[in-house]
């Protein structure tokens, strides 16, 4: 059985196409990654920048629902892979990307300190020292002439 000119030809395409896809995938880099927290626990929707240090040129995405994410096509050379994510401390590193190869950064994020300021603003009440009850009424004068301190003798006092 002979094969037709027309399979042939489909062939030969074929394996061109194929050839030039490999050229392409060896004349770029690719940077891929897990995000977890100090547990292992993955760390959906985390915000990660990509910077080339020779270009200056930004990419971003963020992690995926299992915590994984994936910058592809990159021209080779050293890269600012920033990663943050709400209530964590951001991470900063250098990665090379290199021709034809996958480099995969896994980054684990460290649960970052929160500082609170609370502000109470209260008038304090008025208070009786000896029994604590609270009390906003004016004594007048005359009720006043003579106070008695547990323990003690009658005490005269101007009020």
């Amino acid at each position: 059985m002979g094969v037709s000119v027309p399979v042939a030809c489909v062939c030969a395409l074929l394996a061109g196409s194929c050839l030039q896809v490999n050229a392409q995938n060896s004349t770029t880099g690719e940077i891929v990654g897990t995000v977890t927290d100090q547990t292992g626990a993955i760390v959906p929707g985390a915000k990660i920048q990509l910077r080339s240090l020779s270009q200056n040129e930004k990419r971003e995405t963020q992690s995926t629902s299992t915590g994984s994410y994936r910058f592809s096509l990159l021209q080779p050379g050293s890269y600012e892979l920033k990663v943050e994510a709400k209530d964590f401390e951001g991470q900063v590193r250098t990665v090379e990307a290199a021709l034809g190869a996958t480099r995969t950064v896994d980054v684990q994020l460290s649960i970052g300190s929160t500082s609170q300021v609370v502000t109470v603003t209260e008038q304090a009440p008025l208070l009786q020292a000896s029994d604590a009850s609270v009390s906003t009424r004016r004594l007048r004068k005359r009720r006043c002439r003579t106070c008695r301190i547990r323990g003690t003798t009658s005490l005269t006092r101007h009020c």
